[in-house]
C-alpha cells in the first residue's frame, strides 16, 4: 500500500536518486515538473481533456468510469514503461494536488510490486516549495566581469574544487546575451526554469556561499525571480579584471566556428544599442569574417552597459580582482582565503 509523505520527505527521497514519478498529462508536464521526475502520465492530453468535460457536465463519477474506458486498456504498458527505468523497487508518485491520479496510479505500481510514496498535495505544494525558496535568505557571491572574461569557465573550476556554484546560464539553456540562444538547446519554461532553479538553491549548504555569474533578470526568454534576483544585486560582487585583448581571444575561441549568417542576425538584434554605422561596419566585418574588428565593435556596447551596472552596487560590496594569463588556479587560492564562508 502507497504511503502519504509530506514535501520535505519527498525532496529528502529525491536527492537519494529515487525514482520520482509525474502521472499528470504530458501537457502539465512539459509547462513545469520536479527535476529529474519521468512522466507516465494516467491520461494523456485528450484524454484529460475528454474527462474535464464529462466531469463538468456530468460529474466525479462519470469522469472517473470515462476515464478508465479511456485509458484502463493501457494500465499494462503503463506498468511496462515504469519497468523500462532503473529503479530499486521505491518510487515517489505525485499528481496535480495528490489526488485521484496519484491514488489510481500508486495503486496500479503498487499491485506491479513497487514501494509507492505519494506527495501530499502533490506537484501544488512542490511549485510553493519553489516559490518559498526564492524568498529565503541566502549566502550569494556573484561572479562578474567584462563580457569574454571567462566567468562560466571559472564557476566549472570552482565546482570542481567543491565550491557550491548554481549555473544559471546552464539552468536556462542561453549565455545570456544576443547571442547566447548559439548552439543549445530550447529554453525550459518559465516554470520549469524556477523549479530547477529552486531545486538547485534547496539542494546547498545554507550555511556556505554560493556562488554565481552575474546575470541581467533576463536569461534569454527566462527571468530570474524578482524576489531572488533583488538577493544578487545586494550580494558580494567579485568583479574580475581580464585584459581586453585575451576577452577578444576568448569571444572569437567561443562563436568563430557559427556560421556567419546565424552571427550576422544575433548582431543585428542589439541594433538599436549598437547605432546604425556600429552595426553596418559589424556586418562588413563578419562578411570579411574579420572576428576581431566585429568583436572590438560589440564591445562598445557591451562594456558600456557592465560598467554602467557595475557603478549601481555599493562599491562596499565589490571586490575587484585582476585576472592574469589566465591563472584560475590563482583566483580560487584568493576565494578560499580572502572570501571565508
Amino acid at each position: 500500500m502507497a504511503i502519504v509523505i509530506s514535501i520535505e520527505e519527498f525532496i529528502a527521497q529525491a536527492k537519494k536518486s529515487t525514482l520520482i514519478v509525474d502521472v499528470r498529462s504530458p501537457k502539465e508536464y512539459k509547462q513545469g515538473h520536479v527535476l529529474g521526475a519521468v512522466n507516465i502520465p494516467l491520461l494523456d492530453d485528450d484524454s484529460r481533456a475528454i474527462v474535464g468535460t464529462t466531469y463538468k457536465q456530468e460529474g466525479k463519477n462519470s469522469a472517473v468510469l470515462k476515464g478508465f474506458e479511456l485509458e484502463g486498456v493501457n494500465f499494462f504498458s503503463k506498468i511496462n514503461h515504469l519497468l523500462n527505468y532503473q529503479t530499486s523497487g521505491k518510487i515517489l508518485v505525485y499528481c496535480w494536488r495528490g489526488g485521484l491520479r496519484s491514488n489510481i496510479m500508486s495503486w496500479l505500481f503498487d499491485k506491479a510490486g513497487f514501494e509507492v510514496s505519494v506527495l501530499k498535495g502533490g506537484y501544488k505544494s512542490f511549485r510553493n516549495k519553489c516559490l518559498e525558496e526564492f524568498n529565503a535568505p541566502h549566502k550569494l557571491l556573484i561572479l562578474g566581469g567584462h563580457t569574454g572574461s571567462g566567468k562560466t569557465k571559472i564557476l566549472h573550476q570552482l565546482i570542481e574544487n567543491n565550491f557550491q556554484v548554481i549555473d544559471l546560464e546552464k539552468l536556462a539553456n542561453h549565455k545570456g546575451s544576443a547571442f547566447g540562444g548559439l548552439g543549445m538547446e530550447e529554453q525550459p519554461t518559465q516554470e520549469q526554469f524556477e523549479n530547477n532553479l529552486a531545486m538547485e538553491l534547496i539542494s546547498m549548504d545554507v550555511k556556505k556561499n554560493i556562488w554565481l555569474e552575474a546575470e541581467s533578470i533576463m536569461i534569454g526568454k527566462n527571468q530570474i525571480p524578482t524576489v531572488f534576483f533583488e538577493q544578487m544585486k545586494q550580494a558580494r560582487f567579485i568583479n574580475l579584471m581580464v585584459d581586453k585583448e585575451q576577452r577578444i581571444k576568448n569571444i572569437i575561441e567561443e562563436y568563430s566556428s557559427f556560421e556567419i549568417d546565424l552571427l550576422i542576425e544575433s548582431t543585428k538584434k542589439i541594433e538599436k544599442k549598437l547605432g546604425g554605422l556600429a552595426l553596418k561596419n559589424s556586418i562588413e566585418a563578419l562578411c570579411n569574417k574579420d572576428f576581431y574588428l566585429w568583436i572590438n565593435y560589440l564591445l562598445v556596447y557591451y562594456d558600456k552597459a557592465y560598467l554602467k551596472g557595475l557603478l549601481s552596487r555599493n562599491a562596499n560590496d565589490v571586490i575587484h580582482y585582476t585576472l592574469m594569463n589566465k591563472n584560475i588556479n590563482e583566483f580560487i587560492d584568493f576565494t578560499k582565503t580572502e572570501i571565508p564562508n
